[in-house]
């Protein structure tokens, strides 16, 4: 990939915005990095990636940014047993500015397909505490596409994809269910720094095989948001809402009734930000036969969601982000086109429901290998990371003003 030059870049055109400034951003990822993740965190920025060491051998690292300098990168654990995936890859999440939690993939025996979840927490010290899972089943399935959310008291929220009963046996984009074998489902619980687990719940017992899951907080919990599966194949995106009191989930239903009829997965999950009250998501779909990326607003916590709103629907393959200012305003990202040519797309969406113009802040790739570009915000800047496939893998990352 390669950064568009500065004078090529599109003049916003909300008087009330400057015009954003892009810079490609050193970072300290090594040969080999790809599938970055971002977490905003207090004054910082954590950032983490896998990193190929030697063919097979792979390190999972973190690093923070806080506007200035990278810390030095950590590794959080290595192994040549990761299930390694273009769409779903490992996180790290933080808090005051610093790692907290991290989740990665873990190959078990039983098929191809068979991995688990592991989860660890850093220690006091600096290291990273013995890893275990959120899921106790342990059949030889699918268990992935994790969203962890920091809590209070050094607990972290996890929502994820869980195959236990589907009988193993599934493949990447396409569902293999037959009458035979049980359905995907969306599963959480909260996690403790000793390998704890409370509150665990089924929140849908049938969703969509491998679709990111998302997750944002909110006053008294949390909205998840992900992609569902009915008996007839509709598979548009739902909503569920956690109260951390009582640790319940409350299924709110479809965020849109797109209407998207597709019998296997497209690997292409929603994602959703918030800022107190405001929560905003946004999702890709191709409903009808188009490719549209949407969002919604909600100013009540989650708990309803305005009128949905196109943010593009030229030549684009989706694979969103989204981030909310301090004012409520959105920002959201996908994988677009630039004069023909494929290029991260950018655009704001003010809460009096004023669209930006579409720039483009870095050329693209989108093939599979280039993973999910991710976002986060630091003050009044917007920090992207992606993955550069192009003369063996490497992780670019960008500063936007």
């Amino acid at each position: 990939m390669r950064i568009l030059p500065f004078f090529a870049l599109m003049i916003w055109v909300s008087a009330c915005r400057p015009t954003p400034t892009v810079t490609e951003l050193t970072n300290p990822t090594g040969p080999g990095a790809r599938f970055p993740y971002l977490h905003a965190s207090g004054d910082a920025v954590l950032m983490s990636w896998m990193e190929e060491v030697r063919p097979g051998f792979v390190h999972i690292k973190t690093a923070s940014f806080d506007g200035q300098t990278w810390s030095e990168p950590e590794s959080v654990d290595s192994s040549d047993a990761y299930f390694v995936n273009w769409a779903d890859f490992p996180s790290v999440v933080g808090a005051d500015g610093k790692p907290l939690a991290a989740h990665w993939l873990q190959k078990v025996d039983g098929g191809t397909y068979a991995y688990h979840i592991k989860t660890s927490f850093r220690n006091a010290d600096g290291g990273w505490g013995p890893a275990f899972s959120p899921h106790t089943d342990g059949t030889p399935t699918e268990h992935g596409f994790v969203s962890l959310m920091p809590m209070s008291g050094d607990r972290v929220l996890a929502v994820w994809l869980d195959g236990r009963h589907t009988g193993g046996g599934g493949h990447e984009g396409h569902d293999t269910h037959d009458g035979h074998h049980g359905m995907m489902t969306l599963r959480s619980a909260e996690l403790a720094p000793d390998g704890g687990l409370s509150n665990e719940s089924e929140i849908d017992d049938s969703v969509c095989d491998c679709c990111q899951t998302g997750i944002a907080p909110v006053p008294g919990g949390a909205v998840a948001v992900y992609r569902d599966r009915t008996p007839g194949e509709i598979r548009d995106i739902s909503l569920a809402r956690y109260d951390s009191e009582s640790g319940a989930w409350t299924r709110l239903g479809p965020l849109h009734e797109d209407g998207w009829e597709i019998t296997g997965c497209p690997v292409n999950g929603p994602r959703i930000a918030s800022n107190g009250d405001h929560v905003v998501a946004a999702w890709f779909t191709m409903a009808e036969g188009m490719p549209v990326v949407a969002a919604k607003r909600s100013t009540d916590g989650g708990r309803t969601f305005g009128e949905r709103v196109v943010i593009d629907d030229g030549m684009n393959s989706g694979r969103v982000d989204v981030v909310v200012d301090a004012d409520g305003a959105a920002w959201i990202s996908w994988l677009g086109t630039e004069a023909g040519e494929p290029a991260l797309a950018l655009r704001s969406w003010s809460v009096a429901g004023r669209l930006g113009e579409v720039f483009h802040p870095a050329m693209a790739d989108m093939g599979r290998r280039s993973g999910f570009p991710r976002m986060a915000r630091l003050g009044d800047e917007l920090i992207l990371a992606y993955t550069d496939p192009e003369n063996g893998y490497s992780v670019k990352t960008t500063r936007v003003r």
